[in-house]
């Protein structure tokens, strides 16, 4: 059996890899605008012709991973999207005695969703 956190990890990155990249590419535009302007911090010891900054590793990997970890959580405040159910994911596969307590707790959980 895969662990849970394995499925989550996966559903995760499946389901909001997209908006993340577009989050991360329009914050990483903003501080390359910034960058431009002389308004960010750059690394005038470098041996690049190019102007280097950190800003952008300090923020657009936590951006990228908060977009891929939370933005479900923003859509459900923000708009509504679609809900997925699967029970694969929910419903142990292996071990017969947590597959029948699954089983037994989905009308629960059914009764407890929107549809």
């Amino acid at each position: 059996s895969v662990a849970r956190w394995k499925k989550y990890i996966c559903l995760v990155f499946y389901f909001n890899t997209n908006f993340s990249v577009v989050l991360t590419g329009a914050v990483a535009t903003f501080l390359v605008v910034l960058s431009l302007l002389g308004l960010l911090p750059t690394n005038v010891y470098s041996e690049s012709p190019y102007p280097k900054t950190w800003v952008f590793s300090a923020v657009c990997v936590p951006i990228y991973l908060l977009g891929v970890f939370f933005v479900r959580d923003l859509g459900q405040v923000c708009w509504a999207g679609p809900s997925i159910f699967l029970d694969k994911t929910c419903i142990h596969q292996e071990d017969q005695y947590i597959q029948s307590q699954g089983i037994r707790k989905l009308g629960a959980f059914l009764a407890m969703s929107e549809r």
